[in-house]
């Protein structure tokens, strides 16, 4: 049987430390570097569960046969109090599509939050195809003042350092590798309390994160590798959300000050100093309820997305503004419906394909961890273990309970014991006559079975002596 599922992968790898064939630490390494190498593939993805803040890593394609379920790798759990209070969504879960150079093509439903991490940082899966958006926003908001969350994810491009989570009411940015499987940093962005969302964006070429916190005209400036921060103070007003150009070396940043018109401020990554003003028409949704208003770069580089809202016609009508980034010039603006308003803005990317991964146990041995055949073994076991679920409930219990006496009575002790009557089967499966050492599980009809069928098992020679060891074991405890 392949090993390429969470749940073989880690029965394997148990059944690999019982036996002495590797160590703990050596398969927990190769579990990871099987991940990594799905990541790699376009074979997962995170998913982002609203109601309980987790951000789970998913199989994009296996389900499990009994839940439908996707096949979940692992999970980063948010403390329980963030969750706590009344919760709505500011927006549905839609997102706006982008063809590659920046055309609105229109607005779609994707179902669940979720996004594949790649070298482009992110991607989402519409009609079979890929579209590049590296911010996963949660859709919800607090009604009431809380000490954490709601959360948000970001998966820069061209990077290995892994993905940042944005905590809105800690005012903290969280750094944790691609696997989930540990925190490698956290930093105080801003003080706690406030609902919107802490913007960041990455620049490949100086290998940094500039982030503006929706509370300052300042942008923080964090260099990843050894965490080191500065601030720098820009005099233009709050700046929200932001995105970067590394050819041109520029900072866009969404003017969120509610005491000046909505525009997009531009900076220079070199000296952070203010390079040009974008006006934007209607209003800006940070205003209101939402965390953020977007923005982003086509892939092309050549436009910039801007999105607003008028009352015109409806109340909180969206606008996708594009932006000649070259001329600095508003050129197009699309009016949306009201329902129709997107969490994110997702761009065209032809021809993604997803990669092979090797199996978990082939990965094993070519890497020397554990030999061929060793490994053949272990396979084969594995198959009989799951021939064995097969087999009703009761069977397994009374397998288990014959493994556990026979490993724990000589034949001599076995002997002399004697039959047990149908009054002492009764007696023994009450739970105030001895321990009960079955399933906690069990109801009294199942012990009262479970008993019985044990009484009278027979047929097989291996466990002939079955009704003599149950009673000695039943007398030592009475005894003990």
């Amino acid at each position: 049987m392949p090993i390429t599922t969470s749940e073989s992968v880690q029965k394997l790898c148990s059944l690999a430390v019982q036996q002495n064939l590797a160590s703990a630490s050596q398969l927990a390494m190769a579990v990871q570097t099987y991940i990594l190498m799905k990541i790699e593939a376009l074979q997962c993805n995170y998913l982002l569960e609203h109601d309980s803040g987790r951000l789970l890593l998913r199989d994009r394609t296996a389900n499990d046969p009994n839940t439908n379920a996707m096949d979940e790798w692992a999970s980063f759990d948010m403390p329980s109090p963030a969750f706590q209070g009344d919760w709505v969504a500011y927006a549905s879960n839609k997102v706006a599509l982008f063809n590659d150079k920046g055309l609105f093509t229109g607005v779609q439903d994707r179902g669940r939050s979720e996004i594949t991490p790649s070298f482009k940082g992110g991607y989402v899966w519409l009609k079979n195809q890929a579209y590049q958006m590296n911010m996963l926003l949660n859709t919800m908001i607090p009604t009431n003042q809380i000490q954490r969350g709601p959360y948000d994810f970001f998966i820069p491009p061209n990077q290995n350092s892994g993905i940042f989570l944005m905590d809105r009411a800690a005012g903290t940015l969280t750094m944790a590798d691609f696997a989930l499987s540990q925190t490698t940093a956290q930093l105080q962005v801003r003080d706690p309390g406030s609902k919107k969302a802490i913007n960041v964006a990455y620049s490949q070429q100086t290998k940094t994160m500039y982030i503006t916190d929706h509370q300052t005209p300042d942008i923080l400036v964090i260099n990843p590798a050894n965490r080191q921060k500065e601030r720098i103070y820009t005099e233009h007003g709050i700046l929200g959300n932001l995105t970067l150009d590394d050819k041109l070396g520029l900072i866009f940043a969404v003017l969120a000050d509610v005491s000046k018109e909505p525009a997009v401020m531009i900076f220079s990554m070199q000296d952070y100093s203010h390079q040009g003003t974008i006006l934007l028409p209607g209003k800006r949704f940070s205003e209101v309820d939402d965390p953020c208003d977007l923005i982003a770069i086509s892939p092309d580089r050549k436009s910039l997305m801007v999105m607003t809202y008028t009352d015109e016609g409806a109340l909180f009508t969206p606008i996708i503004s594009q932006i000649d980034i070259a001329k600095k010039q508003l050129i197009k603006s699309n009016k949306l419906s009201q329902e129709d308003k997107p969490v994110g803005f997702a761009f065209l990317q032809p021809e993604v394909k997803i990669g092979n991964v090797v199996t978990f146990d082939k990965l094993l041995v070519d890497k020397g961890i554990i030999h061929k055949v060793q490994m053949a073994s272990l396979l084969r076991q594995m198959d009989m273990l799951e021939k064995e679920k097969d087999k009703p409930l009761l069977d397994q219990d009374i397998e288990t309970a014959m493994s556990h006496i026979q490993g724990n009575f000589s034949n001599e002790e076995i002997e002399t014991v004697t039959e047990i009557t149908k009054e002492t089967v009764n007696q023994m499966a009450q739970d105030s006559f001895f321990e009960w050492q079955g399933r906690s599980d069990m109801k009294a009809e199942e012990k009262q079975v479970f008993v019985e069928r044990l009484s009278q098992v027979k047929a097989d020679p291996k466990v002939s002596k079955t009704n003599g060891v149950f009673v000695l074991n039943w007398i030592k405890g009475l005894m003990g």
